[in-house]
């Protein structure tokens, strides 16, 4: 529930898109390339946090030890572990998937909604292993946009980079 409700506290508001041209973002290692119409905000519960006038991009950090008693876990245990342990999304049904390249699983990633204030978003959740911490990003927006964008954040979502700590 803590993460949700970080990932809404940096909360959307809807208007058009301003510019297509690339632009990265980085903070605590963490690089985030999206577009210029991205502004990035200040958020002490998120590593970083984006958002455009249509658009939401956080990333939320959590070190393994913190996540596992166990030395070494999977990002398929840690992305299950994730929404079983959320209040919000264990009640949901919620299927996870992988992106791989050459074999190797970049991250696992999968979609939700929520209803804010009387507004539906929906999200695409990103999680990512690094060398000593795992790492969730949220990719959001309005729902009845979701469609349109969700081709885009699959791609943004690609281009994550975490720092070797």
């Amino acid at each position: 529930m803590f993460l949700i409700t970080s990932v809404l506290i940096c909360a959307l508001s809807v208007s058009g898109c301003k510019s297509q041209q690339p632009k990265t973002f980085e903070k605590e290692g963490v690089r985030i390339t999206a577009t210029a119409d991205f502004k990035q905000e200040g958020d002490n519960t998120l590593v970083l946090c984006v958002k455009s006038s249509d658009k939401l991009i956080t990333c939320y950090r959590q070190p393994r030890e913190e996540t596992f008693p166990v030395s070494e876990k999977t990002l398929r245990e840690y992305t299950e572990k994730h929404i079983s342990d959320d209040e919000y999304l264990k009640t949901k049904k919620i299927e996870i998937s992988a992106f791989s390249k050459s074999g190797v699983n970049l991250f696992d990633y999968f979609t939700y909604e929520k209803a804010v204030n009387g507004t539906h978003y929906s999200y695409l959740a990103v999680t990512k292993k690094g060398e000593a911490d795992f790492y969730l990003f949220h990719f959001g927006c309005e729902t009845k946009n979701f469609e349109k964008f969700m081709p885009q954040f699959l791609e943004w979502a690609k281009l994550l980079e975490i720092e070797k700590n």
